[in-house]
Parts: structure tokens; sequence; C-alpha cells
């Protein structure tokens, strides 16, 4: 079994910006997204999550682990998401 591979990106719009997933697996399938913020997991699992935007720019560090039908986990990704 392989692992599953990511790449991160931030795609802004006009009210929030998106911390967007993209994962494959050679091998398999993508069964589930683990995300932590600022180091803190949170409870989403989908392939992205948003930032609303507010009156003071902010960023946080976004990472994503992708999960494989195989239970393997990706090597985590991170990036900076200033929104």
């Amino acid at each position: 079994n392989q692992p599953p591979t990511c790449e991160l990106k931030a795609n802004p719009n006009f009210y929030v910006v998106y911390a967007e997933a993209k994962c494959t697996d050679p091998d398999g399938k993508i069964i589930g997204y683990s995300w932590e913020v600022n180091g803190q997991p949170i409870s989403a699992t989908g392939y992205r999550i948003s930032f609303s935007k507010t009156g003071s720019p902010q960023s946080a560090q976004v990472t994503i682990t992708a999960m494989d039908d195989a239970h393997a986990l990706s090597t985590p990704v991170a990036i900076d998401v200033n929104y």
C-alpha cells in the first residue's frame, strides 16, 4: 500500500478564504481528512474548510492529513492562510 499525497492551497473569494486540499492515492481512494488550525485539531472532515474575512486581516496555519482506504496517512502539509 502506498500512502496518499496532498497539496493544500488558499482559495479566496469575496467573503471567505477556503483552504482546499487536493489529495490523491495511487493505489486506492481517500476516505477522510484531518485538519489542524494553529496546531489544534478541528472537527472538519471534508476536502476544504473556510475562514470568514473580518475587518482586520488575520492569519492561520492550516495543516491537512489524508487517510486512504487502507488507513495509511499522508505526510502532513501546512500553509499559512491570510483572511
